[in-house]
């Protein structure tokens, strides 16, 4: 994971919303690209 300080989107992201409907939405995203 990169250094929080660099102000990485993904960890701005992780920590504005909940880490449930992030993981969520990274495995919807998944499935679709799968199939």
């Amino acid at each position: 994971m990169q250094n929080p300080n660099g102000g990485y989107g993904t960890w701005e992201l992780a920590r504005t919303y909940p880490w449930m409907e992030v993981c969520s939405q990274f495995l919807l995203d998944l499935t679709t690209i799968a199939s």
